[in-house]
């Protein structure tokens, strides 16, 4: 029987994914310091586009039409945001509130349209090359020592804190701006102990956990639980906002699914009912000051994504509507959550485009344990970035997007097979 062309094997183009993925998750370092964005995993995907097109003897021509269709739809909504632009930018409300990529004057053509563009190019890139390429019996075992190399730099940076006091990441090189670090030092105090909150060579604490839960996620659920739990323990230490926001979506999941029965809802009740016996004080203290004031607006950082939600949500809703439809260009603001970023950048075309993506697969994958983790991953990656993470060039982004469809695709030769067997 022929083996459908989207699931024929080719050992170059597998074997090259399982060495970007030991890389993939790494993006505080740069192989060029004066270029921000090479990352390791970013010059890889770039060479991908090459050896995807000369050296896949099956899959080139899948790898193209899929690679053509997405950068299709990014240049319509482009061409269509900057031609409202030249239309109806005499209509725009004043921009001085909004957190503006480029200092360019006006909206046509900035050159964050540029950069921003390449960089969603090279999500792209990875996106399609997952899709077309990825096997799960191959390339899983280096996905985790993908994560498991940043464990190990992560904990070091751990242990060298607790016993020095002092930074001990001596590999981040990565630079924001003119002297911004790509990967930022923060400590807290819990039990009267000062810990450095977990982030390895992802830059932050909230990317660390945005890289690494999807991670976890597929590890729990392919039963790979040594593995999953060394994540949750570096989680835990990151004591960031966004895995509080994965945990809870994943254990309301699990327990509409399975109830108490499930493990991981048992053990984690249990827990959390021994923590808040043991360490009740520290808790509400450590509660108040990750979570609740940054949800209340209380602190400083509360205060300015609630303010700067506001800024750019008004500012959208002051456009008109065709530019509403289409934004102001891609690339053009960068706002502290996804949602008022893409809405002004993208218009509803945008949000209700990149929505589409990701949730597509959450409706029409099939039941099953790789399914149910790439489900759970997508819903956790989108909701993240809409309310707080708008870092969409994240590989680890498009790396789940990638196997997700990647997925669909075995499925739905599952079920043709299923139907010819029938018939």
């Amino acid at each position: 029987m022929d083996v459908p062309l989207l699931l024929r094997r080719n050992r170059l183009t597998e074997s090259y994914l399982a060495f970007w993925l030991l890389l993939f998750f790494v993006t505080s370092i740069v192989v060029f310091p004066s270029v921000k964005g090479t990352t390791p995993a970013y010059l890889l995907t770039f060479l991908s586009l090459p050896l995807a097109i000369i050296f896949s003897r099956y899959k080139s021509s899948v790898y193209i039409t899929r690679l053509c269709l997405a950068l299709s739809i990014v240049f319509i909504l482009a061409l269509l945001s900057q031609l409202n632009v030249l239309l109806f930018e005499h209509r725009f409300p004043s921009s001085e509130n909004l957190i503006l990529i480029s200092q360019d004057k006006g909206f046509f053509l900035r050159s964050s349209f540029f950069t921003q563009h390449l960089y969603l190019f090279v999500c792209l890139l990875a996106f399609v090359y997952v899709y077309v390429y990825y096997q799960s019996d191959f390339h899983d075992s280096y996905l985790y020592a993908g994560a498991v190399l940043l464990l190990i730099y992560g904990f070091y940076e751990e242990i060298y804190f607790v016993l020095t006091g002092t930074y001990g990441d001596f590999l981040s090189n990565r630079v924001f701006g003119e002297d911004g670090s790509g990967s930022l030092l923060q400590s807290i105090s819990f039990g009267g102990i000062v810990l450095q909150r977990f982030k390895s060579l992802t830059g932050e604490p909230s990317m660390y956990a945005l890289t690494v839960f999807p991670v976890f996620i597929y590890a729990y659920f392919s039963g790979k639980t040594k593995i999953a739990y060394a994540i949750l323990i570096s989680l835990v230490l990151s004591f960031s906002t966004t895995f509080y926001l994965g945990l809870a979506i994943l254990l309301t999941g699990r327990f509409l699914q399975r109830g108490i029965r499930d493990k991981l809802v048992f053990f984690s009740l249990f827990g959390a009912v021994v923590l808040f016996i043991l360490f009740l004080p520290t808790l509400i203290e450590l509660f108040e000051e990750v979570v609740w004031q940054k949800l209340t607006a209380k602190n400083a950082s509360g205060a300015e994504r609630s303010t700067f939600f506001i800024n750019h949500f008004s500012f959208f809703v002051q456009l008109p509507f065709f530019v509403q439809l289409t934004g102001v260009g891609f690339g053009t603001v960068r706002s502290t959550d996804f949602f008022t970023t893409i809405l002004v950048n993208s218009g509803y075309l945008g949000f209700f485009t990149f929505t589409f993506a990701f949730l597509y697969p959450v409706f029409k994958l099939r039941n099953g344990k790789r399914q149910s983790a790439l489900r759970y991953s997508l819903v956790f990656l989108y909701l993240s970035m809409m309310i707080a993470v708008p870092e969409y060039s994240y590989l680890v982004i498009w790396l789940f997007l990638g196997l997700a469809y990647n997925q669909l695709k075995l499925d739905y030769n599952y079920e043709s097979q299923q139907e010819n067997s029938i018939h």
